[in-house]
């Protein structure tokens, strides 16, 4: 869900002087809805604050990750999200919309925040708490770390698979 991702980065935008830095927003992929994206950033006025950066190949993405100060993942539903995952191995803090396939990854408050779907004010307010609270983004980062070591590594999906198909 790009579009209230965009809207609450407008939100935020607004408030700028409260962050002492220059905010941008990253958001890596491609697809047929990038053009609509582009657009609605100039309609918002955040163009020259957002970075479209394409696909990232597998090599990039783990610096790419890295140089994020948070991961914000607005979404109608997932499955299993291997964005999160790879957020949460990168030691970052998560926010991300409160629907199936994704509130089973997170645990609210403790190893990222949940914020209701489709909702622009509610997800600036997690993304504003984060970035003004210096210790919420490095306990959500940490947690969220010791989580993804323990559920997500190689071995114990390599073992959940085996599980399913055996």
């Amino acid at each position: 869900d790009h579009l209230t991702l965009l809207r609450a980065f407008s939100l935020l935008k607004q408030k700028q002087q409260q962050f002492g830095q220059n905010l941008k927003l990253m958001i890596a992929g491609d697809g047929d809805f990038k053009d609509t994206l582009i657009k609605h950033t100039v309609e918002l006025g955040i163009n020259a604050n957002v970075e479209f950066r394409g696909m990232i190949s597998e090599k990039e993405l783990v610096v790419f990750l890295q140089n994020l100060d948070l991961y914000v993942h607005a979404s109608f539903g997932e499955t299993m999200s291997t964005a999160i995952m790879q957020a949460m191995a990168c030691k970052l803090p998560v926010i991300a919309s409160d629907v199936d396939g994704i509130n089973n990854m997170i645990k609210n408050n403790s190893t990222g925040i949940l914020v209701p779907p489709q909702n622009e004010k509610q997800l600036e307010a997690a993304i504003e708490n984060c970035l003004l609270n210096e210790k919420l983004r490095i306990s959500l980062a940490q947690r969220a770390f010791e989580y993804a070591q323990i559920n997500f590594s190689g071995e114990k999906m390599t073992e959940a698979y085996k599980n399913i198909f055996l």
